[in-house]
């Protein structure tokens, strides 16, 4: 019978005994092939910040510079770093699916090779 701590919600008995708590802990193989596809998925949103970093950058050089209001060396290094946040912000927040376009080649999910696969 489940028993409860001043208000903590009831324990429940395990169903399955030691393979359920390996499997909620994930030990074992899987936990190598989780913390990879981690590392795969961060090493990705990086990329995909960078790529965002590159954009801004580019357009950022669109812009006509004025005498008036520049702000010299301490401007380009402010809004390089800024750039750089907002750019590494996008990717693990949203993005802009190349991430998700490149996790998905690298896991073997699509791509050429799969559709043959199929049939």
């Amino acid at each position: 019978m489940p028993h409860t701590l001043s208000g903590l919600p009831p324990i429940q008995p395990l169903q399955n005994g030691m393979g359920e708590i390996k499997a909620k802990a994930g030990a074992g193989e899987g936990s190598e092939s989780l913390k990879e596809a981690q590392k795969l998925r961060h090493a990705c949103s990086e990329l995909e910040s960078l790529f965002i970093f590159h954009l801004f950058k580019e357009m950022r050089a669109t812009i006509p510079k004025t005498g008036f209001l520049s702000g010299g060396k301490g401007e380009e290094l402010y809004t390089s770093m800024l750039d750089a946040q907002v750019a590494r912000e996008l990717a693990a927040e949203r993005g802009m699916g190349l991430s998700r376009l490149l996790v998905e080649r690298l896991e073997g999910k699509t791509g050429p090779e799969k559709k043959g696969d199929e049939k």
